[in-house]
């Protein structure tokens, strides 16, 4: 544990941060301590199989990774522990859509609510969730699902197709650039991203706004989301 804590001290220092979860199947051959047991309005954790899940969460910064254990699967695990390590207030946070946006915010004992740090969705989750709405509504030659027809879905379909396929352009992009840098070390990764990088997540925002036109606008609320196009992480 102190070489751990050591360790995660370098957190305090990062500016980037990554946040994820991952369940680990355990053999239930006696019920583990403190697990809560499954309650009639939650998902059961339990599988045909008599394994229960536990979660793994990571933690990473450009110097470390870190790993913590947990029989729930809870986001303030993940948030105390970047709050107990005093994180700077402007290092931005990236993480699966399971981390809602109050996961920046810290409510104060007076109720007063504050942002503790810049969040951000990774664009990994986002496009394969929306490569799973494409893969449950159509068959394997491409052809859509009956039930998808019948609702008048099809719309929906294609719009997910787009922005699977934008962000996949994003990350060609994007790798591109990085390919520049190595070859050539006075080239600015920052630069290149706004220049070539940032058009086309626009593209995307302006796709997404046609699309479903009650998608807010980023506003200067400390307390909402409020983070630049450029600055989502590919």
């Amino acid at each position: 544990m102190p070489v751990f804590k050591h360790m995660e001290s370098y957190l305090r220092e990062a500016k980037l941060i990554g946040v994820d979860e991952t369940y680990w199947s355990c053999r239930e051959r006696q019920k583990l301590k403190d697990a809560k047991d499954d309650a009639p309005d939650r998902k059961s954790q339990r599988s045909k199989s008599k394994t229960l899940r536990s979660y793994v969460f990571g933690i990473v910064s450009d110097k470390l990774c870190l790993y913590y254990h947990s029989l729930q699967r809870n986001a303030d695990i993940p948030k105390s522990i970047l709050l107990d390590n005093q994180i700077s207030s402007d290092c931005f946070i990236e993480s699966d859509a399971f981390y809602r946006k109050m996961f920046a915010i810290k409510v104060e004992k007076d109720g007063r609510m504050t942002r503790v740090f810049w969040h951000g969705l990774c664009w990994v989750h986002a496009r394969r969730n929306f490569c799973e709405l494409i893969n449950y509504s159509t068959h394997k030659d491409g052809r859509l699902v009956a039930e998808i027809v019948t609702n008048h879905w099809e719309q929906d379909v294609e719009d997910s197709k787009f922005i699977r396929d934008a962000i996949t352009e994003c990350f060609k992009v994007y790798n591109e650039q990085v390919q520049k840098c190595i070859k050539d070390p006075k080239l600015d990764i920052c630069v290149l991203k706004h220049e070539y990088v940032k058009p086309l997540i626009d593209g995307i925002f302006t796709k997404a706004h046609s699309i479903h036109e009650t998608i807010k606008k980023n506003k200067d609320n400390p307390l909402k989301e409020n983070v630049p196009t450029d600055c989502i992480r590919l």
